[in-house]
């Protein structure tokens, strides 16, 4: 496919590696596509998923393409991508295209060699989040001090900033007080 790389832009948080070169050439490749089964009526807020998606990926990042770059084969049914996973060598990205007139559907798109572990991994992801956090309880958020030593931190996704260290902790949907409930492991 021949989208001049100025036409779609990866935003990534500071703290995760970015080699862009390793992405050349990487929307040539096989796309693979993958329905997550998550539907939402129009006019619906999933933030949440978001920061699901910030928590469980080191490569959470959002993509933005250019209006003349959303063709069939970036962005089906013209929806542009916006959240994506990278990791070495690949990126997955979702999209939500209307399925009927009262239901979208999110799907996860891939490119690169990794490209159906990522789209899985990313779809997996989103059920996840419907069936445990779109209805539930809010995530909690908290910060501490930059030097806190992990042992000192509740359990949950730690994300060390300039100034601070953050945690994210998503309670369990059946028990919002239990302290921890994610897919990735506490810190020991």
């Amino acid at each position: 496919m021949d989208i001049p790389p100025a036409w779609v832009d990866q935003l990534v948080d500071g703290n995760y590696p970015m080699k862009p070169e390793l992405f050349d050439g990487i929307l040539d490749t096989s796309r693979v596509d993958i329905w997550t089964g998550a539907r939402i009526p129009p006019m619906t807020p999933f933030d949440t998923l978001k920061l699901w998606l910030a928590t469980v990926f080191d490569g959470y990042c959002q993509i933005d393409v250019a209006k003349d770059a959303a063709t069939e084969p970036l962005a089906p049914a013209g929806r542009p991508p916006g959240d994506a996973v990278v990791n070495s060598t690949s990126i997955a990205y979702l999209t939500c295209p209307k399925i009927t007139e009262s239901r979208y559907e999110f799907r996860a798109h891939a490119f690169g060699p990794d490209a159906t572990t990522l789209a899985e991994d990313l779809a997996d992801q989103v059920r996840t989040w419907e069936h445990n956090h779109r209805d539930g309880p809010d995530p909690r958020v908290t910060t501490h001090p930059l030097g806190a030593p992990d042992h000192d931190l509740p359990p949950g996704r730690t994300l060390d900033r300039a100034h601070a260290r953050i945690t994210i902790t998503w309670p369990h949907p059946a028990d919002p007080d239990a302290t921890y409930h994610s897919s990735r492991p506490a810190p020991s």
